[in-house]
């Protein structure tokens, strides 16, 4: 199955400056704050590397502004660079060991390295964490560490607590309705698949994941057609547009081949 991490990277932390009336003046701006949300700003348009420009001046400026080292380490977590990521997520947590998001990068960046144990310990402090507001996503990453190291009953336990928090994270259904399918359990599997799509109909990869699930797991191609046609539709990647196809393509084999021998038994 298709599977994205939870990472948030467009949830990314802006700091709001609020102007206030002062004998009529304005407050000024601290010109390292003004370049920080710029520099989010392009980061979240889908600019990194604008945004990396102004987040190095910000701590040349400031050597101690942590969002900006949790930003660039964002930024090179999505270039696969995992090292120099895990560095700036290691250097924002020196600086500020109470902020929690650095937490959940870091693992990130150490289980694409393969440290699984380091990566574990980055997870349990988020979800140990009772300020954090989306604990949900540690339990998240918590279960698909467990599930990469085929340690089913335990990457279940640990999405179950997540779903337990947000019981519409629907990222929660689609990995937890892999981990029961992987157990041989396809009426649960079914269930959270179409949880998820329910929750967000217009996600490719929900859509094509269930579809999936119906063609290879439930043998019912005319049920998985609606789903890969709902998955091409949406997507934007075209890896996962040649899949829909492909699949599409194979089911119309199979239906035509079907046809073809029903029609030679019948004469």
């Amino acid at each position: 199955m298709i599977n994205k991490k939870v990472t948030s990277l467009s949830v990314l932390i802006f700091i709001f400056i609020f102007f206030a009336g002062c004998g009529g003046k304005k407050v000024k701006i601290d010109p390292t704050i003004k370049k920080y949300n710029e520099a989010t700003i392009y980061l979240n348009n889908g600019n990194p590397e604008k945004a990396k420009v102004l987040l190095l001046q910000v701590i040349k400026k400031d050597p101690n502004f942590y969002l900006a080292y949790h930003s660039l380490g964002i930024i090179e977590l999505y270039k696969r660079n995992f090292k120099k990521a895990s560095q700036y997520f290691e250097k924002a947590l020196k600086i500020n060991p109470a902020y929690a998001e650095s937490y959940n990068y870091l693992g990130i960046a150490y289980k694409e390295m393969g440290m699984n144990s380091k990566a574990e310990e980055m997870f349990k402090k988020v979800i140990d964490n009772p300020n954090y507001p989306t604990r949900e996503n540690g339990f998240y990453n918590l279960a698909l560490l467990k599930l990469s190291e085929k340690k089913y009953k335990e990457a279940l336990e640990y999405i179950n607590h997540g779903l337990k928090i947000n019981p519409s994270f629907a990222i929660g259904y689609n990995l937890r309705a892999q981990i029961y399918a992987i157990l041989g359990e396809n009426s649960k599997a079914r269930k959270d698949y179409l949880k998820a799509v329910k929750i967000m109909p217009e996600n490719p990869i929900f859509n094509f994941n269930l579809a999936l699930f119906l063609y290879k797991k439930e043998k019912d191609p005319d049920a998985a057609i609606t789903f890969f046609e709902k998955a091409r539709a949406l997507s934007r990647d075209r890896n996962l547009i040649n899949l829909c196809v492909k699949y599409l393509k194979e089911i119309d084999h199979i239906k035509n081949e079907k046809n073809k021998h029903k029609k030679e038994k019948d004469n």
